[in-house]
């Protein structure tokens, strides 16, 4: 009978033992493993949420430099104007070097170049001047109201060095060809 006994005892302790290797390899494992899938979307939401509240407060800032490129570039058409008009730009580029006291001025147009609805015309300009008159000379000339490319800008000193500067420019007008063709 004690025989029977110790195997009836075995026999329970192999059913218990089972029934926790059954467990923990069918219920506990798997359950560990989405604990761990769990923690780790957490991880990845939480980053989610930091990175949204980052960019969050960046968007005030990229709402500024939006509006301030909209501002900037909201008459953008109105500096390529429908027609040559180079006569009207040559007086106004040469009254701008008179209001500075620029000496020797020379203004010259190239070729123009046509493209498709934008043409463009070289310009060469010739002058002397301080450093500061010329300074200032480009300072006005940039917000003249036109758009204007300058490709190339030379200035030289004078042999005496007396202050004075020799100012060569190469720039490019635009001008636009959609009304001429209407």
């Amino acid at each position: 009978m004690e025989i029977v006994e110790e195997k009836k005892q075995i026999m329970t302790f192999v059913m218990v033992v089972a029934m926790a290797v059954a467990f923990f390899l069918f219920k506990y494992v798997p359950l560990r493993k989405k604990l761990s899938d769990v923690k780790q979307n957490l991880s990845e939401q939480r980053l989610t949420i930091m990175k949204s509240e980052t960019e969050k407060q960046q968007i005030p800032i990229v709402q500024a430099l939006l509006d301030d490129l909209n501002e900037r570039t909201q008459n953008f058409d109105v500096q390529i104007p429908g027609d040559r008009e180079l006569g009207v730009f040559l007086k106004q580029v040469t009254q701008i070097m008179n209001k500075y006291g620029l000496k020797e001025q020379n203004i010259k147009p190239n070729s123009e170049v046509k493209t498709g609805n934008v043409n463009c015309i070289p310009i060469e300009m010739q002058c002397k001047g301080t450093l500061r008159q010329l300074f200032d000379f480009y300072k006005t000339f940039q917000n003249a109201g036109r758009l204007v490319r300058i490709q190339e800008v030379s200035f030289t000193n004078e042999r005496d060095y007396t202050g004075q500067l020799s100012m060569r420019a190469k720039a490019i007008i635009y001008y636009s060809n959609q009304q001429n063709e209407g």
